[in-house]
């Protein structure tokens, strides 16, 4: 049997490109054939999955780059199997989904061949693995440098958020759910069905549908929420610092938006559907 290998050198300030030999040739001693694709070099890998099938796609790479490959194969109708090597900088995903952010641990997951089906749901076409925000140091996964990164790993996200943390900008969101329209001036808004958020826990119970947190712009303009938030975690209910809500589907309107952070990459949409477990995947863990 044989299998893709896809990969970003780049994930992690170039965690990959450690371990690429080792994970080759570990694979090759799972599978009969094993062919690589290297992400950002301008290729698309709809071209590759047209002349081959694979019952088997593996990824190493961080949030971003598992993001990537499940929304390409999501378009192209991919039935088979997804495993994944946390290379990232954070990691959330995998955290989510108790995968080890060992190299050979993940690796011996693959080979042992246990699989779940993971329900995912969607933020308007694209999937929503793990979670969305708009506001203060949301976007610091794509905004910390590679450089630092390697240095420092996911503090590097610390560094970046402490930049946006003493700043007074708010954000007129319109949250919709059923028969309910709520607005508000907000400094960070985030909706997670995770344990983690850049790499920091912050969820320690179960989730149902998601978690939609939308933070107050007293206390310096939400400083002590956030703080708060990532230091111990958050309620399951309205607190001094957020209103706090659980729901499957809503829409999420930003009248002055800059950009939303989706699974730890940058999009640009004024307005946000979200619905819970519209697709669903074959992964191992």
């Amino acid at each position: 049997m044989s299998c893709l290998y896809v990969y970003n050198k780049v994930s992690g300030g170039e965690k990959e490109t450690k371990h690429h030999e080792y994970i080759i040739n570990q694979l090759k001693t799972i599978y009969s054939e094993v062919d690589i694709f290297e992400t950002c070099h301008g290729k698309d890998i709809k071209d590759v999955l047209i002349n081959k099938k694979y019952k088997d796609i593996i990824c190493a790479g961080g949030d971003g780059s598992i993001s990537l490959l499940l929304n390409d194969l999501l378009h192209i109708g991919f039935d088979g199997f997804i495993g994944y090597i946390p290379l990232g900088t954070a990691n959330d995903f995998a955290r989510k989904h108790n995968i080890p952010l060992d190299v050979k641990k993940s690796l011996n997951i693959i080979e042992n061949r246990k699989a779940e089906i993971i329900n995912l749901g969607k933020a308007n076409n694209r999937l929503l693995l793990y979670g969305l925000a708009l506001g203060k140091v949301s976007g610091v996964s794509y905004k910390a440098k590679l450089n630092t990164k390697k240095r420092i790993s996911k503090f590097s996200y610390i560094l970046e958020g402490m930049k946006e943390l003493f700043s007074f900008k708010k954000y007129h969101i319109n949250l919709k759910f059923e028969s309910h329209s709520i607005s508000y001036k907000t400094p960070l808004v985030l909706i997670l069905d995770t344990k983690t958020l850049g790499g920091f826990k912050v969820n320690k119970g179960k989730i149902n549908a998601y978690d939609v947190i939308v933070l107050k712009s007293g206390l310096f303009n939400g400083l002590f929420g956030i703080i708060s938030i990532f230091l111990f975690g958050y309620k399951k209910t309205n607190t001094m610092f957020y209103d706090y809500f659980n729901l499957s589907n809503f829409t999420i309107e930003a009248n002055d938006i800059e950009s939303w952070c989706l699974d730890g990459e940058r999009i640009e949409e004024q307005v946000i559907e979200v619905s819970a477990n519209k697709e669903k995947i074959v992964l191992y863990k």
